[in-house]
């Protein structure tokens, strides 16, 4: 249930079901049936894209009108305040599109040396720019001239294989792709940044009036910095600059999904890294996040605005009328699941903090623009969604929709339980088969993703037709198995404490070693529970932890899948690695090759699968093929998938789904 203010008063339309959009105006009403999952208001009509291309309907004569082909490398971010612009990238140069034709605004730009950073298989992404509001533009060009390449063949083609490459920075990579911002005007090129960016760390860039801000980190992120780029001279100046002796995070969590679309119209989940930086009283002041006490806080300058054992988790709203700073935040209420999102108020000055979601669950909070209403969609896995609107202080409190339990639903059990070193609490579901019976001894998977950026346990309702990770763990325990999701220590979202462990020793992985003392405490007391059955599935990082745990833990772990596994993070983007593992030097040598799981073959016992695309440009195949080789240079029996022309997400594969779901039932439920 996603919301959708219109930016007209505290007007909204809210997805009630999967392509059915209602208008909340006073009252429920102008329901849409939609073969899409987004819109845009557009005045008196909406904007949605299907089939490859971009439509408006006039609600008030519900005509259609066909605005021409979708643009894949356009995001909503990318489109100027008017709306009739889509800044993109053209064979390399700067172009705007829209309704009133196209507009080229380079002519010098180049492959190496381009808007657009480019990617394998003849794509390129979408450009990175910004609005002002007088319709000024700022756009990112990145220098990739000296950076290094990844390459991929790609075998199943007609007639010859293909070779594919990209430029791709591995951990300490002396030379990596670099950017520089510059600012247009009036159809034309004004100014370029004095300073340059690595791209293997965020930028993000945004105007306040007619000033143009940047916000980035160093590379090994120990640190952040926020500056001013003069639009007319490119000069910069740093307003505020903090380092740290560990990790440096803007958020309580590093990436986040953002909605944008391919060309036949179908949705594309894409991963953005947010920040808590805000521009207070006209930029005269600047709102900072930080966990320099080992929580993650908000400062105005050197005053704290919060402060606690919690954490912030996201800046929703600032008011300079008022004042004051709508956020969400885990873990400051006691007993509960620290993970829940709640919506708090607090001062510019700091002082009380007033809670606005009181309930015990998961808040999804949709602020308004002008920040005095907010739509709550709170809900538990145990829990279905109620969706309420909501005034700021207090003065209303509407319920609009409450969903009900799909029909078979078996509600997961949510548990508590300590990590191996009994220093914290970790959180976790079980989920069962829609037949489960207490009495029976059922195998169990370990369903994981370590992070460190994000978590892997739903939180929220898992709703129908959304939430996959949660409904491909439900049809894996429908086979005959009890799934666990958990996330343990050095996942997001908790204090440094609970963070810490992973900091340069991405063998921790999530913390496997808390997932095996879970397990054995949730057995005292759930008798259905085999632990002489225990497997563990994972994809990505959560396929470097599920080889990791049947090599480091064969006794407990006998059966593992392993996709698209990063076993090697010195094969691995330095987007990623030197934000968790710190930069690739001599003095960090042996701690890079201790994390590889190819050093650790020979202890393999179990059954282990091992698969891949052989084109995957997030995680390289080789990685999954360097721990093969290891394997059978140590002897050790295993079975390999290599799945022809796929990419990273294999889990959206059918024939993938049925191999894994297969190889448990046949070496897990039958052992």
């Amino acid at each position: 249930m996603r919301v959708f203010w219109t930016g007209e008063g505290d007007r909204f339309w809210y997805l009630r079901a999967p392509g059915r959009f209602v208008l909340f105006d006073g009252e429920p009403r102008h329901v849409l049936d939609l073969p899409c999952d987004w819109i845009a208001w557009v005045g008196g009509a909406v904007e949605y894209a299907h089939g490859g291309r971009r439509w408006r309907l006039d609600l008030a004569s519900r005509a259609t009108t066909d605005l021409g082909p979708l643009l894949p490398e356009a995001s909503r971010s990318d489109i100027s305040p008017d709306g009739r612009w889509y800044a993109c990238a053209r064979g390399h140069d700067l172009w705007l599109v829209g309704d009133g034709g196209e507009i080229r605004l380079t002519e010098d730009g180049t492959a190496a040396d381009g808007y657009g950073l480019p990617r394998p298989f003849g794509e390129t992404s979408s450009v990175q720019a910004a609005w002002a509001p007088d319709g000024r533009l700022a756009a990112v060009r990145v220098d990739t001239r000296r950076a290094r390449r990844y390459e991929w063949l790609q075998s199943v083609v007609p007639g010859r294989p293909v070779v594919h490459s990209y430029p791709y920075p591995l951990p300490g990579d002396p030379e990596v792709p670099m950017a520089r911002i510059e600012t247009f005007a009036d159809g034309r090129k004004v100014a370029t940044s004095e300073a340059r960016f690595p791209t293997v760390v965020p930028i993000h860039l945004w105007w306040l009036g007619p000033r143009l801000f940047v916000l980035t980190q160093p590379r090994g992120y120990q640190g952040a910095w926020l500056g001013e780029i003069d639009p007319i001279t490119g000069g910069v100046r740093t307003l505020v600059e903090e380092s740290s002796d560990v990790r440096f995070d803007l958020h309580a969590y590093q990436s986040m999904p953002l909605a944008t679309w391919r060309r036949d119209g179908s949705r594309l989940d894409i991963h953005v890294s947010p920040h808590n930086v805000r521009l207070l009283r006209g930029g005269r002041d600047i709102l900072w996040y930080s966990q320099r006490d080992g929580w993650g806080h908000l400062y105005l300058g050197d005053r704290r605005v919060t402060e606690g054992r919690f954490m912030v988790h996201e800046v929703l709203h600032t008011d300079d009328a008022t004042e004051t700073i709508l956020f969400t935040a885990g873990g400051r209420e006691p007993g509960r699941d620290p993970y829940y999102r709640h919506l708090y108020r607090v001062s510019y000055d700091g002082g009380p903090i007033s809670l606005l979601t009181p309930e015990d669950c998961d808040h999804a909070v949709f602020v308004s623009p002008s920040g005095r209403r907010f739509v709550d969609v709170r809900s538990r896995v145990d829990m279905p969604a109620v969706m309420e609107l909501c005034a700021v202080d207090g003065s209303q409190r509407r319920v609009l929709e409450r969903l009900a339990a799909p029909e078979g639903y078996v509600v997961p059990e949510r548990f508590r339980a300590q990590s191996a070193d009994g220093a914290h609490d970790v959180y976790g579901i079980l989920i069962f088969p829609r037949d489960f019976d207490p009495a029976r001894r059922y195998p169990v998977v370990d369903d994981v993703y370590p992070g460190p950026h994000n978590i892997h346990t739903p939180k929220a309702f898992p709703l129908p037709g959304a939430d996959p990770q949660f409904w491909r763990a439900q049809a894996l325990a429908d086979r005959g198995f009890v799934v666990m999701m958990m996330d343990g220590t050095g996942s997001a979202m908790r204090e440094w404490a609970f963070q810490a462990p992973v900091y340069r020793n991405l063998r921790h992985s999530g913390g496997i070693c808390d997932h095996v003392a879970a397990l054995r405490q949730l057995a005292e007391t759930r008798p259905y529970l085999d632990l002489d059955r225990v497997g563990i599935d994972g994809i990505s990082a959560g396929g470097y932890m599920a080889a990791r745990a049947i090599l480091d833990f064969p006794d407990f772990y006998k059966v593992a899948v392993s996709a698209a596994g990063n076993h090697d993070v010195r094969r691995d983007k330095a987007v990623w690695v030197e934000r968790y593992q710190g930069l690739l030097t001599e003095e960090s040598a042996a701690r890079y090759a201790e994390q590889d799981n190819a050093t650790h073959a020979e202890r393999l016992v179990g059954h282990l699968l091992l698969a891949c695309g052989d084109i995957d440009d997030n995680v390289h195949p080789g990685c999954t093929l360097a721990l093969a080789d290891a394997l059978l240079k140590a002897g050790k029996p295993f079975d390999l998938l290599v799945l022809p022309n796929h990419r990273h997400p294999l889990r959206n594969d059918p024939e993938y789904v049925r191999r894994v779901h297969d190889y448990f039932v046949r070496h897990l439920a039958s052992c």
